[in-house]
């Protein structure tokens, strides 16, 4: 079982800032409350973040493909 004593309150991953312990998702791993610095909240696994595999809310997905879209490139 996972250990939720393991404090990541206030520490920075990638874009997203640790605000508080959630609830255990459905498998019983640890969750924390984190916000983006685009402003949004997500709730990622203690694993995901301290493995570096979460490091926003996804906010920059829709940017960088409209940026790249065939109608953005050729008008």
């Amino acid at each position: 079982m996972p250990n939720p004593r393991r404090n990541l309150k206030d520490r920075t991953f990638g874009k997203l800032k640790v605000i508080c312990l959630a609830s255990p998702d459905k498998s019983g791993n640890t969750q924390w409350v984190c916000q983006c610095k685009c402003g949004e909240y997500t709730t990622v696994r203690i694993g995901h973040l301290t493995a570096g595999k979460v490091k926003s809310c996804g906010c920059g997905r829709g940017r960088s493909q409209d940026a790249f879209s065939e109608e953005a490139f050729w008008g």
